[in-house]
């Protein structure tokens, strides 16, 4: 930095060994106090390096490390909570994609619906299908800040679903810019937490795209087997376990191995179609050394809240509530 500082504040002599000329410069001068007091230079130069760093701190604009550069693409993730079909997630996807074909903007518009749609943190369990859409030349177009914009507002009235536009960020994958992890050791506050947390994003002008973290709505049915009734058949979990799987995925009861291949097989035995459904898990028997007994004689079917994934850190229990940001808004200013 020294030639750089001496350039702006120094004076050009008038001759090239002019010494005295060159010395009567403005940075000569502060050199040659420097020099004479070391003690208040080292002073001076310790407080203007704090002072620096903490006017930074109250007076700055935040750090970004990243610069935010006009993409190449960017994505549209088409949300919906509940227990869909596929041709009905298809057919909100559609929905969507229609409203982006007419945007002349956007060159290609490629359209993915059903499961698997997770890929990343920053996609939720609710996601029933993702449009990634391809911008034309940079030159040929608005920002795409403003574009993202549009496709907000064409998908607004759509009902039924929810819409995140996102365009993919510079650096490695974080996921989403807020992220508020809520843990408990007992579980079931962790629902009305994230949901209170989520409600208190939503009400900021500078978020968006807010998910509780919460899984799909749903029903698990649990059968409860009692013990000690059972042993009164000399029934057993496993027993009931077994006959429950007639109904649902298949009894396994062998194996083999085709000729051209080296992967075995699995035999499973179910019943017939017809017979598979939940009137049928009340209507199960068991053999049993006492004979054939009814398995609702010891086991109980009770709906319990369906869960997609748990989710620990350091064995406790969290629910993860992430949020997008306003466009040139910094996240730290939200967190």
């Amino acid at each position: 930095f020294t030639p750089t500082l001496g350039a702006l504040l120094g004076r050009a002599p008038t001759h090239l060994h002019d010494e005295r000329m060159a010395e009567r410069g403005l940075y000569m001068r502060i050199v040659r106090a420097a020099i004479a007091r070391p003690g208040g230079t080292l002073v001076v130069a310790g407080m203007v390096l704090v002072g620096v760093v903490m006017a930074y701190g109250k007076f700055g604009n935040g750090v970004e490390f990243f610069p935010n550069v006009e993409p190449d693409y960017g994505l549209v993730q088409v949300r919906a909570r509940g227990n869909i079909a596929i041709t009905e997630k298809d057919r909100l996807v559609r929905t969507v994609e229609e409203r982006l074909l007419g945007m002349p903007e956007l060159s290609t518009v490629y359209a993915r619906a059903g499961e698997g749609q997770r890929g990343s943190n920053e996609v939720t369990e609710d996601t029933v299908g993702t449009i990634q859409f391809e911008f034309v030349d940079w030159r040929q177009r608005r920002q795409a800040s403003q574009i993202m914009d549009e496709i907000r507002e064409r998908t607004r009235d759509i009902p039924g679903v929810m819409i995140e536009v996102t365009k993919p960020r510079a650096g490695p994958a974080t996921g989403k810019p807020i992220t508020v992890q809520l843990g408990s050791y007992d579980p079931t506050h962790l629902a009305d937490a994230a949901r209170k947390t989520a409600e208190i994003l939503r009400a900021r002008s500078d978020t968006r795209d807010v998910d509780d973290g919460l899984p799909l709505p749903g029903i698990d049915w649990r059968l409860v087997v009692d013990k000690a009734e059972a042993a009164k058949y000399g029934a057993t979990p496993a027993s009931v376990g077994a006959a429950v799987q007639l109904v649902t995925n298949g009894l396994k009861v062998t194996e083999y191995r085709p000729i051209e291949t080296d992967k075995s097989v699995d035999v499973l035995v179910r019943f017939p179609e017809n017979r598979r459904s939940l009137d049928q898990l009340d209507e199960l028997r068991i053999n049993t050394p006492a004979g054939s007994v009814p398995i609702g004689n010891f086991v109980a079917r009770k709906p319990a809240q369906k869960v997609g994934q748990i989710n620990r850190v350091n064995s406790i229990r969290v629910v993860t509530v992430t949020s997008n940001v306003a466009e040139g808004v910094q996240s730290a200013v939200v967190q």
